[in-house]
């Protein structure tokens, strides 16, 4: 199986030409989603970098004032 074909006929070296071709379109579709996709990347990022430091700062504001105040006060 490892020995290469000489003598392929026209027809089939064309199909695999073709095949070979939709095969390329076919995946630099990817790369035109991607780029139609990234503005809503870049906001869901933007999001989620934003909702993760709102918890961190909630997280540090309770733990600052479990430090400061007694129970009795929070």
């Amino acid at each position: 199986m490892s020995d290469a074909i000489e003598d392929v006929p026209p027809s089939v070296a064309c199909a695999l030409d073709a095949r070979a071709a939709e095969k390329q379109a076919f995946l630099a579709l990817s790369v035109e989603l991607l780029q139609q996709l990234r503005p809503e990347f870049d906001r869901l990022a933007a999001a989620l970098v934003h909702r993760t430091l709102e918890t961190a700062w909630q997280h540090k504001v309770n733990q600052s004032s479990k430090n400061q105040f007694p129970p009795e006060f929070l």
